[in-house]
């Protein structure tokens, strides 16, 4: 599951703030949560030290249990859609995790000065593309988290696959393209 595509133009946010979790419940439920998003902040890695901030959200349904859109702002008016799987991103925060497309591990953390305590924050790297073409966020451990916390408000890990509608699923496999 890591196929970019373009998505709607989104507007640009107000500020890349600490996740800022969105929910939408089914059919007027407030109880039953079907979704959940955040908008968190991402950094493009550049070269050693150098790296540019962007906002990015990221999103979870129940109707795809599995994986997690990765929304990527790439011009005022443009967006490329990464998804992901649920299972690398959490996994992701504590070891290495991921294959082709999508790579995702814990950062390195920074040695603090002698004397002095480390203030940096818990990062993950995402590699999302192979080769040349590649590109290297780091984000903060803390947001995913949360982020994966509000998911499993939608589908506890584990449960995903009871959210799976197999029939649906063959209908569309079965279409004409």
């Amino acid at each position: 599951m890591t196929s970019p595509q373009a998505s709607a133009p989104q507007p640009p946010a107000d500020r890349a703030a600490p996740v800022r979790p969105h929910t939408r419940a089914a059919h007027g439920d407030p109880a039953a949560r079907v979704a959940c998003g955040a908008e968190i902040l991402l950094h493009l890695v550049t070269g050693p030290g150098s790296e540019i901030p962007f906002p990015a959200r990221l999103t979870y349904t129940q109707a795809d249990p599995y994986a997690v859109r990765l929304q990527c702002r790439t011009g005022p008016a443009a967006t490329v859609t990464w998804v992901l799987s649920r299972e690398t991103l959490r996994h992701g925060l504590d070891r290495p995790s991921g294959l082709g497309d999508v790579r995702i591990r814990p950062a390195p953390q920074p040695q603090p000065q002698q004397g002095r305590e480390s203030d940096s924050q818990e990062s993950v790297l995402i590699t999302l593309g192979s080769g040349r073409d590649a590109a290297l966020l780091r984000g903060e451990a803390a947001q995913l988290k949360r982020f994966l916390e509000l998911s499993a408000t939608v589908v506890p890990h584990g449960a995903e696959h009871r959210h799976l509608d197999i029939d649906a699923l063959i209908s569309r496999l079965r279409q004409d393209p």
